[in-house]
């Protein structure tokens, strides 16, 4: 922080303890010289953003038996990511067990894999209840609540 610079663009101005000063439309400059400010709209932030940072809720997601024992669901991202991300599951409550909507079974979170700039895949396994057949779409909720799976792609 430079008071002069304060003090050089709006006249005299003092600043004292218990003052506070508004600052709008701040853009930041590496070196000495200032380049026009950047305008943008939400969905170029929100664009910019994704790009390091996205997250899913569970209400509503649909996989693939790839046996009679896993679903696996392939979460394609909104926006294609700055690195391949590290990619986190919620479970609030400690959610463990998920009921596959329209057969009599119970599932259990496995693991999430192949994981690129674009897509990952979340795996779930059959803990008790009947058979899936290979293949076949399923649709799963979660017993006791939903969870967010979140991928994260930091500097």
């Amino acid at each position: 922080f430079d008071a002069g610079i304060i003090s050089n663009t709006f006249g005299n101005t003092n600043i004292t303890t218990g003052d506070y000063l508004e600052v709008a439309q701040l853009q930041v400059e590496l070196g000495q010289v200032a380049t026009p400010f950047e305008h943008r709209s939400y969905g170029e932030e929100l664009d910019l953003c994704q790009r390091y940072y996205q997250k899913f809720d569970s209400r509503g997601t649909t996989g693939t038996a790839t046996s009679s024992l896993y679903v696996q669901t392939t979460f394609h991202l909104l926006k294609e990511m700055r690195a391949a991300p590290a990619v986190s599951v919620d479970l609030p409550n400690r959610i463990t067990q998920y009921n596959v909507i329209d057969v009599n079974a119970t599932f259990t979170f496995q693991q999430v894999s192949n994981i690129s700039t674009t897509r990952f895949n979340h795996l779930m396994s059959r803990s008790s209840g009947t058979a899936l057949e290979e293949n076949a779409s399923y649709s799963w909720n979660s017993t006791n609540g939903n969870y967010d799976v979140v991928a994260e792609a930091e500097l």
